[in-house]
């Protein structure tokens, strides 16, 4: 239902391969810093379970899990079953200019 959405939107998704695994990231550094690969600030919300979130950011379209304050994994897993860490954000302690 939401890979329909997304299709009808016209948003092309990156799915995770082993060479792009998604960013895993608390969602407070994702509202301070924006996407994890690119640092653009808007996105859509492709799935959400458990305290994670999917994300896609809209300039890069690329995936992002993040995760409540108190979550340490996700809880929406790759294709190849395992379930992301959250890191550090690549931002984190970098003064952005978001303007």
């Amino acid at each position: 239902m939401i890979a329909e959405k997304l299709i009808a939107q016209d948003i092309r998704v990156m799915l995770p391969s082993p060479e792009n695994v998604p960013f895993c990231i608390s969602l407070d550094a994702l509202d301070e810093y924006g996407c994890p690969n690119c640092g653009c600030g808007q996105g859509i919300i492709a799935n959400v379970a458990s305290g994670t979130v999917v994300w896609i950011c809209r300039s890069c379209n690329k995936a992002t899990h993040a995760l409540c304050t108190d979550t340490t994994h996700s809880a929406i897993a790759l294709p190849d079953g395992s379930f992301p860490e959250r890191t550090k954000h690549p931002l984190e302690g970098m003064i952005k200019d978001r303007s």
